[in-house]
């Protein structure tokens, strides 16, 4: 048996056998990259290698609701840096008419 608290049920032990190899887990570090994060305390992970702090899930380092999150953040700066770079090339193209008239 893994634990003598959870009884009476295979699927609740499966359940908790589940839980606690994730939170045990080590993951991946985004500033490193060395997979020496760990569970510090509830929802704060710490890379053991970079002292770096990461506030995520209970169990795991991220939850599917922060993939989403991260996932529309990195969008919207690629759309914002699209934007900035057709205003720029629109910028150059004007100056380059507005020398090309004058000369």
């Amino acid at each position: 048996m893994s634990n003598a608290s959870i009884r009476y049920g295979a699927s609740l032990r499966k359940r908790y056998n589940a839980i606690k190899g994730k939170k045990r887990a080590a993951y991946k570090c985004e500033l490193c990259g060395r997979e020496n994060v760990r569970r510090i305390s509830t929802s704060i992970w710490q890379c053991r290698h970079c002292k770096a702090v990461y506030a995520g899930g209970a169990y795991t380092m991220s939850t599917q609701k922060g993939e989403v999150a991260k996932r529309l953040i990195s969008e919207l700066n690629k759309h914002t840096y699209k934007k900035e770079e057709g205003l720029r090339a629109n910028e150059i193209l004007a100056k380059e008419e507005s020398a090309a008239t004058n000369s």
